[in-house]
């Protein structure tokens, strides 16, 4: 017990060093309630802290994260709450199991700061979201990563492929998507267990995996990977751990011992308080503890790539062959194309056409194929739908029908369909993987607004709008890629024929999948300038620049020809018009003001400008005018009694 008169150090549960101070508190599955006390920072000797199997509740106190010398931190099997600590003090922490509980929120990256010594990091069923952090340098020694049972989303990190030390990785139960990554092969030669089942996995199973030397236990069921099984996979007998133990059955019985030992019988006695948690996490906890098979029931006989998943057109419960639940095929192969699944298809392809016609709006937007929405017409008398003598749907035809929404996956469990036509539609979202599975041949998603890439196993399928043909194999066949068009939405296989062209401009129209010809050239078929509004301001600011030097231009042969003018009249007119009315009879002058005849000389006005070309004629001009003026006048100085004058120019 803990009673004040007894030395802290004799309490249930505490363990001290040589110097008596507190160093291990083991409280675990002591029935205790409340919350955990704020102050086990106080206790700076403290390195180990159990506290799982009991009721606590409330959020983990920031007291128990600033331990400065804290190695292990066990809170499993509890009622906690809120989200996970932001950090921890301690750098030199090496277990931190959370597992079990009800924390909520993201996985926040500063966790990861002080977890360079961490060899276990457990957090398994949880309600932990969001994608899994990068946290690749802050994980040197770690051995064991468990996220599995939470509600993590996005794909698997690639910087797991570079955890030298992991052996255990349990992903398992969450909402992974994505193919596996290769490059969990790339250092984890240590693995030894990998659970990535129940997530929503897709492509195929790499046989790279095959390349792990320790892997024992794979576990890849309840996803949607397709293919089969690799060769090298089912030659390592891998998952026989769960199958045999040493030559016998695990069983129930065996873990409900285990657990007793650990934590005591139904009534809370006989626990051995002292034992940490992680012996029994590993046995009772782990997600593959349900492919034990119970006391008595016989083995069946398996092979090595069924103990790792049943095959496509086959289900299983757990999704693995074992003496409980043996791998059945299903009535319809075609109606569960996933490797390790744990049922079949229950679907007619009456209820796929269906969903088709809802998933696409059909009932708000279609403009034709109206009979779809009928649901006593069988799937082969609807139109576009051409099926085969047998009765299986062979061929959809529904371009320009007014689809919209998104293309289902159901689609792709057609078994014998061949031709897809869903062109010149509004349809949105993805292109689904699942159309890899039927044997098409012939696929048509041109001018939708279909997003994204388009999917490698589409991208590798023989014979899709003639793809693998001399050997060529391309996504452009299946549709051009976005901000890339050819004129039917996809290129021609072979090295020969339309290929896709890369769109100039950046236009939204063509950042979808299948475009048959960019917004730019199109706007220049139409008439509309292929420049779009910034080359309408360019060819705006052009026009405004030729005015502006047309105008500067003008300008400037004005003022040439004011200057020449003003010359002009000083010369012409003063040496002309004055001094040719000089020795006039005033009646002849007035008469000249009245706008008279004029003398014969001056009667044809002489244009000053004619034979000027630019600036620089001016001075010469102005200099033959003097010379001219001069010249006329000089024979009028006898008779006039004129005097000429001589004056030098002035520069």
């Amino acid at each position: 017990g803990w009673d004040e008169t007894t030395p802290v150090c004799d309490w249930d549960g505490i363990t001290c060093d040589g110097n008596g101070r507190v160093t291990r508190i083991n409280l675990s599955a002591q029935r205790l309630e409340g919350t955990i006390p704020n102050t086990l920072n106080a206790i700076t000797t403290l390195t180990e802290v159990f506290l799982g199997s009991n009721k606590y509740s409330g959020s983990i106190p920031k007291s128990i994260c600033l331990i400065p010398n804290l190695v292990t931190l066990d809170l499993t099997f509890n009622e906690l709450t809120g989200t996970l600590p932001a950090a921890f003090s301690s750098a030199a922490l090496q277990f931190l199991s959370l597992a079990h509980n009800r924390l909520e929120g993201v996985f926040p990256v500063s966790l990861s700061d002080n977890l360079a010594q961490v060899r276990k990091l457990d957090l398994q069923y949880n309600r932990l979201s969001g994608s899994i952090p990068d946290m690749q340098g802050d994980l040197d020694d770690i051995e064991e990563f468990n996220l599995s049972n939470n509600l993590f989303s996005g794909t698997i990190p690639t910087w797991f492929g570079r955890l030298a030390t992991l052996q255990r990785l349990f992903l398992s139960n969450n909402r992974l998507t994505g193919t596996i990554p290769l490059a969990l092969t790339d250092r984890v030669l240590s693995i030894s267990q990998l659970f990535l089942h129940g997530n929503m996995l897709t492509g195929t199973l790499p046989a790279a995996l095959a390349d792990l030397p320790n892997l024992n236990l794979l576990f890849i069921d309840d996803n949607k990977l397709t293919g089969t099984v690799p060769q090298e996979l089912c030659d390592m007998n891998l998952n026989e751990a769960f199958f045999h133990n040493g030559g016998g059955n695990t069983t129930i019985t065996d873990v409900d011992k285990t657990y007793e030992e650990l934590y005591g019988d139904a009534s809370g006695r006989g626990a051995r308080r002292t034992t940490s948690t992680s012996q029994m996490e590993q046995i009772f906890s782990d997600p593959s503890f349900r492919h034990m098979q119970r006391q008595g029931d016989p083995a069946t006989e398996r092979d090595g790539c069924t103990s790792i998943a049943c095959p496509a057109g086959y289900k299983s419960v757990e999704g693995g062959k074992d003496g409980v639940f043996p791998c059945e095929m299903c009535d319809s192969d075609h109606l569960n194309p996933y490797l390790g699944s744990n049922s079949c298809f229950e679907v007619t392809e009456g209820e796929i056409l269906r969903t088709l016609y809802e998933a696409t709006n059909g009932p708000t937007t279609w403009t034709g194929a109206s009979n779809w929405g009928d649901q006593s017409v069988s799937a082969c008398e609807k139109e576009g739908v051409t099926c085969t003598t047998s009765g299986e749907i062979y061929s959809i035809v529904l371009e320009k029908k007014g689809l919209s929404g998104t293309l289902p996956p159901d689609v792709g469990f057609l078994p014998r369909l061949r031709v897809l036509d869903l062109s010149d539609n509004e349809i949105g979202g993805g292109l689904p993987q699942e159309l890899r599975l039927p044997p098409l041949e012939e696929l048509d998603i041109s001018n939708n607004q279909i997003t994204g890439k388009v999917p490698v196993p589409l991208c590798t399928k023989q014979g899709l709008n003639g793809n693998g043909k001399d050997g060529i194999f391309s996504c452009d066949t299946v549709a051009c890629r976005a901000r890339s068009a050819a004129p039917r939405g996809y290129a021609d296989a072979g090295p020969t024929g339309d290929k896709c062209s890369i769109c100039q401009g950046d236009r939204t129209e063509d950042n979808v999948l299948g475009v048959t010809e960019c917004a730019a050239v199109k706007e220049v078929r139409e008439g509309i300038t292929p420049f779009g509004v910034v080359g309408e301001v360019a060819i705006a600011l052009v026009g405004v620049f030729i005015i502006v030097g047309l105008f500067w231009f003008w300008r400037r042969s004005k003022v040439s020809r004011d200057y020449i003018n003003d010359r002009a009249y000083h010369v012409h007119g003063r040496g002309r018009d004055e001094m040719e009315t000089r020795g006039l009879t005033e009646e002849q002058r007035d008469g000249e003001a009245d706008g008279g005849n004029q003398p014969s000389a001056i009667e044809e006005e002489v244009d000053p400008l004619a034979g000027i070309e630019g600036i620089d004629d001016i001075e010469s001009h102005l200099t033959t005018m003097e010379v001219k003026v001069k010249d006329e006048w000089s024979s009028k100085r006898e008779s006039q009694k004129e005097v000429w004058l001589d004056v030098p120019k002035i520069q």
